[in-house]
């Protein structure tokens, strides 16, 4: 089965992705070019770029996919990063 995760380098989206890929899933995650994927080190998926307020990257990302699991999000605590975080 082939598995796209965002959030795939948050807490939650890394053991999602280390699971999915112990389970022998064809797992591809999506990325923006800076994430940091230290917790990813050694496992075997396929790295999309996009972000998620991207309607393009996301489209092209699910292309071909049986499954998505969306994990991706950013928590603002500030007024100023509402807009942000709404998006």
């Amino acid at each position: 089965m082939k598995v796209l995760v965002t959030g795939a380098n948050g807490f939650l989206g890394a053991w999602l992705t280390r699971k999915l890929c112990e389970m022998n899933y064809e797992v591809s995650i999506l990325v923006r070019p800076s994430s940091d994927l230290s917790e990813l080190e050694g496992l075997n998926f396929t790295k999309e770029i996009g972000d998620i307020t991207d309607l393009k990257s996301v489209s092209q990302a699910c292309k071909g996919k049986d499954l998505v699991f969306h994990l991706a999000g950013l928590i603002a605590y500030t007024s100023e990063q509402r807009k942000k975080m709404e998006e």
